[in-house]
């Protein structure tokens, strides 16, 4: 729109680098909320097998891990 970044950050108190940023990464993938994905340690649960634990718990079929197992 031919706003400058600075102007942004002023009108929303945001820092200018934090503008960039933001222009940055909707620029390239045209999502304002897009995050990439952390790297690190797979999980040791999927999700669906995350629901089934925390449905069992708390339904007190199973009242710890070693239940669970």
């Amino acid at each position: 729109m031919g706003i400058s970044h600075a102007n942004i950050a002023i009108k929303y108190d945001l820092h200018r680098t934090t503008v960039m940023r933001i222009v940055k990464r909707v620029s390239v993938t045209n999502d304002f909320y897009h995050v990439k994905p952390k790297p690190g340690r797979p999980l040791k649960f999927n999700v669906h097998d995350l629901r089934v634990a925390i449905r069992k718990l708390a339904s007190t079929e199973a009242h710890d891990v070693s239940d669970l197992q």
